[in-house]
């Protein structure tokens, strides 16, 4: 098969759903053939700037083309984008109708449907609808979306790095906390840093800010707070290793979109933040009611209530879970429906 893989910024560190596109793709079978059709998007860029931005609009052109020229047999659409420029809806359509002339099968993976804004969820229903098969992370989403399209199918989320030692717990610092991911509204950074100076007063724990989020004064204004800007997943893992927890302030809810939660996971680290009905009884982590700075106070006090005994054993079950979630099972899953739809029964890697 021939796949055309759409996304915005694809296999950058500052945009999960770009990072997200690459480890599939880097382990999809050797039957699948890629194509990468992207265009670069800071998420700090101006909403202006995001509404005006033209680079999918010229990647989806770009796609259209090679659809024409029959030099594809499927297009994957990873959505949201990190630009916002509405006309991407045009081009979807007019890929629609050009994949329908030539036979080839649209796949939309959609990351994000409930907390995204009212112009996003318009793109999203758009997509769903000129889709042939519509990938979603969780059961919420799928009930949503399954109005606009009936053929949807649920695939986990993978951390994209991945640890290449074995985990030692005996390793592990109990006073070295670790924050990773980028700094946005969909977390209570503010709130955990407010806690973290009030839980850390005796400046006796570390906090590593593992992000690529730009943070002017981080380290200047907190409490023995250490920011890791753009560190490489060499370093990253390096730092996780080493930490016994990992802070996840992900708003509303930690779930199975939540790619840093298996980060976390497969490092043995113990996670704290607000976890949904799913996760909630998981027993290496620090389930928060809510994101209030008290709360986090409160959980970051528990945190040091383990012994080494319980930290040891609670970290083997966080790897354990987090094999579920591996980059290379999620890809073969996702890559052994997209055969199916285009109905190649016999791929000889999966």
């Amino acid at each position: 098969m021939r796949l055309a893989i759409v996304c915005n910024n694809y296999g950058q560190k500052y945009d999960g759903i770009g990072s997200f596109a690459k480890i599939l793709n880097e382990n999809y079978p050797d039957d699948i053939k890629s194509s990468v059709f992207s265009a670069d998007c800071l998420s700090e860029t101006s909403a202006l700037k995001k509404v005006f931005n033209f680079g999918m609009i010229r990647a989806f052109r770009a796609v259209r083309r090679a659809v024409k020229n029959r030099q594809v047999d499927a297009v994957l659409i990873e959505y949201p984008f990190v630009e916002w420029n509405p006309f991407i809806v045009t081009e979807i359509k007019k890929l629609r109708r050009k994949a329908k002339k030539n036979d080839v099968k649209i796949f939309a993976s959609v990351h994000e449907y409930e907390r995204v804004n009212f112009l996003r969820k318009l793109v999203i229903k758009r997509i769903v609808k000129y889709s042939d098969v519509i990938f979603v992370s969780d059961e919420s989403t799928k009930n949503l979306l399954s109005k606009f399209n009936r053929k949807i199918y649920t695939r986990s989320i993978p951390s994209n790095i991945q640890s290449k030692k074995d985990i030692d717990a005996e390793l592990k610092c109990r006073n070295d906390y670790a924050y990773f991911g980028l700094v946005n509204s969909a977390k209570a950074f503010d709130e955990m840093i407010k806690a973290w100076d009030e839980f850390n007063i005796n400046n006796r724990n570390t906090l590593y800010v593992l992000t690529a989020s730009k943070l002017e004064g981080l380290e200047d204004n907190h409490k023995n707070v250490k920011y890791c800007y753009c560190y490489s997943d060499e370093q990253i893992a390096e730092i996780m290793l080493k930490c016994t927890f990992c802070i996840l302030p992900i708003k509303p809810e930690i779930d199975n979109k939540n790619g840093t939660f298996k980060t976390s996971c497969i490092f043995g680290c113990l996670a704290i933040g607000h976890f949904c009905s799913g996760y909630s009884d998981l027993p290496f982590i620090i389930d928060l009611e809510n994101y209030s700075v008290a709360d986090f106070v409160d959980a970051l006090n528990n945190s040091q209530m383990f012994n080494d005994l319980q930290i040891k054993g609670l970290s083997v079950e966080a790897v354990n879970f987090s094999k579920r979630f591996m980059p290379e099972q999620i890809a073969k899953d996702v890559a052994e429906i997209m055969l199916e739809e285009l109905n190649i029964k016999n791929w000889s890697k999966i």
